[in-house]
């Protein structure tokens, strides 16, 4: 027997995608991992369809009383962690039938700084009939500092944690606009650089489906959210840097440039 994997799996009305996204755990190369499943409240038949697969005694299901949202969903899969490491899948997307092997060969030879390691992603879109109208594969990406990693404007795919790195910071961040609902990944992504080091294993390994349903597809809180979270890792990092934004051809906000502020002794 090798290292057990937690892999945290949040869901909400996951519908059709929840039974695609657990299969693609239990057929991993790597046999020692275990799925927490959180359920949000679901209103839908999501896990009627998956109730065969809950049966087995490597998945802990877990349901909250009401919708609490993505973060807090994560928060309570990870107090029921109990290995060094644990990946987030979520309830509609997808793994590489060789992610984690593929992330734990790198996780037990990394430093214990490396708070996540993470790969390459295939971007499916789906239109409402679940019709794939477009496939994109995103490298990385790779990026020398903390101030790079704003300047990238990307999430990381898949978020591959070291447990102690996670709870060192109380866990997912809460407090913020919105009921810390929207574009959680980012947030604790940036939380996590104020004293780790990320690992880029340069390999596909993560199948991201973007469809209808998707929170991302509300787009005005989500760019606020985005901006708010930049500003508020500037902040905590010093202060040293005005962030300036642009809207780009697709209507999505980013980070153009980072100007020095001047410094008053």
């Amino acid at each position: 027997m090798g290292e057990t994997v937690s892999v945290l799996i949040p869901t909400y009305n996951s519908g059709r995608f929840l039974k695609a996204a657990i299969n693609s755990v239990f057929v991993q190369t790597y046999p020692d991992w275990k799925i927490i499943l959180i359920n949000d409240a679901s209103t839908d038949e999501s896990l009627e369809s998956v109730q065969d697969l809950i049966e087995d005694p490597r998945v802990h299901l877990i349901h909250n009383d009401s919708n609490i949202g993505q973060a807090k969903s994560l928060n309570v899969g990870l107090s029921n962690v109990d290995t060094r490491f644990v990946v987030q899948l979520d309830g509609d997307d997808l793994f590489h039938p060789n992610t984690l092997d593929v992330l734990m060969s790198a996780a037990v030879r990394e430093a214990s700084d490396i708070a996540v390691i993470y790969g390459n992603f295939k971007t499916v879109y789906e239109d409402i009939n679940g019709n794939v109208v477009k496939m994109l594969t995103q490298r990385g990406p790779e990026f020398k500092d903390r101030y790079d990693f704003i300047l990238k404007n990307r999430t990381l795919r898949p978020r591959f944690y070291r447990t102690s790195c996670l709870r060192r910071i109380g866990g997912w961040p809460i407090g913020g606009p919105f009921e810390d609902r929207y574009v959680e990944d980012r947030r604790i992504l940036m939380r996590l650089l104020d004293n780790h080091r990320f690992y880029w294993k340069d390999e596909l390994l993560y199948i991201y489906r973007k469809h209808k349903k998707n929170q991302t597809w509300d787009r005005k809180r989500c760019e606020f959210m985005k901006e708010w979270i930049v500003r508020d890792a500037l902040n905590r990092w010093g202060n040293k840097f005005e962030p300036k934004f642009m809207t780009d051809a697709n209507g999505w906000r980013r980070v153009v440039c980072l100007v020095p502020k001047i410094q008053l002794d």
